[in-house]
């Protein structure tokens, strides 16, 4: 198989209907990856569902508007960092607090 060289745009642009895992050491630039794909998506008018396990969703909110984050109606939150880590975290409309949340029928 040949060696496939991309654009940093091209890898920011997310195939649709696609879940990505990004691994590597501290300081490898897997948060900034992660926001530039986000701001990349949500500027071609995509929903993304961003995973927190490092901060809670407002930190990350935070973040995106330092990197140019203006309104995001298809920006959505899984906060498996509150969860994981037992720390509070601010309640929003565009967050489900953990997997109990992701069951039918479970109480928000």
């Amino acid at each position: 198989m040949g060696k496939s060289t991309l654009t940093l745009s091209e890898v920011q642009e997310v195939p649709v209907t696609s879940l990505i895992l990004v691994t590597g050491p501290p300081g490898a630039g897997k948060s900034t990856f992660c926001h530039q794909a986000v701001l990349t998506a949500l500027s071609m008018d995509r929903s993304v569902i961003f995973v927190t396990t490092e901060h809670g969703p407002s930190e990350v909110i935070g973040r995106l508007q330092e990197r140019g984050l203006g309104e995001a109606p298809n920006l959505s939150f899984v906060d498996a960092f509150g969860e994981t880590v037992g720390a509070p975290t601010s309640a929003r409309a565009d967050t489900v607090r953990g997997p109990g949340q992701l069951r039918p029928g479970a109480a928000g």
